[in-house]
């Protein structure tokens, strides 16, 4: 019976730790499409040739921010 439940909680604690896991990358490839939308709009470039609208957006951690 002790067996079980040590077996029980040992699987639920890798099972977090996939979940976790898997959420980690989902918002890495979240951050890498946006990061790649935004090269494809030409939005990543020199700064002095970026409208002025669009100078934040060019910041990756902005990128990052919007998928959080």
């Amino acid at each position: 019976m002790g067996y079980l439940q040590v077996s029980s909680i040992k699987d639920e604690a890798q099972n977090a730790i996939l979940k976790k896991s898997r959420a980690i990358v989902q918002l890495a490839e979240a951050s890498r499409e946006q990061m790649n939308h935004k090269l494809n709009e030409g939005i990543l470039m020199p700064f002095d040739k970026i409208p002025p609208e669009k100078v934040l957006e060019a910041v990756p951690v902005i990128s990052a921010i919007n998928v959080v």
